[in-house]
């Protein structure tokens, strides 16, 4: 049986994947700037570029850009 905090694990580790960050990074308060790469396990969705994504989950904002924009 899967619980709540086994549940949460499973979104914050793809999400993790998708974003190409730490699934500790969405615990993190602020903001975190990540470079958009097309990492192994990634959902399958449109990777277009330039890219700038972002996603509001748990405590921080993670910022997702392609490796051109993100200086």
């Amino acid at each position: 049986m899967i619980n709540k905090k086994n549940m949460m694990d499973c979104v914050y580790q793809q999400l993790a994947i998708d974003y190409n960050c730490s699934s500790n990074d969405f615990l993190k308060d602020g903001l975190i700037f990540t470079e958009a790469r097309e990492n192994q396990g990634r959902r399958n969705f449109p990777f277009v570029t330039p890219r700038l994504e972002m996603i509001s989950f748990g405590h921080s904002i993670i910022i997702n850009v392609s490796s051109d924009i993100l200086p």
